[in-house]
């Protein structure tokens, strides 16, 4: 499930919600279920060219991305 929404031209959020059912362990090796909820906000820096900080428990990355 992904969701955005723009609270202004040169800002958005979105969240992502993401469910992994491997009961048998078929895929893993394990049996497990798997959730993650993630919140990434997103700023417009130009007309085509936008900037997503993401947050991990032990990670931070900086998303650039360049649109025509």
């Amino acid at each position: 499930m992904y969701a955005k929404y723009e609270f202004a031209d040169f800002f958005s959020a979105s969240i992502r919600a993401e469910y992994f059912d491997d009961k048998n362990g078929v895929r893993t090796g394990i049996a497990q279920k798997l959730k993650e909820i993630t919140l990434s906000p997103e700023f417009k820096i130009a007309k085509n060219l936008l900037v997503r900080p993401e947050k991990s428990q032990d990670t931070i990355a900086l998303g650039v991305m360049y649109t025509w």
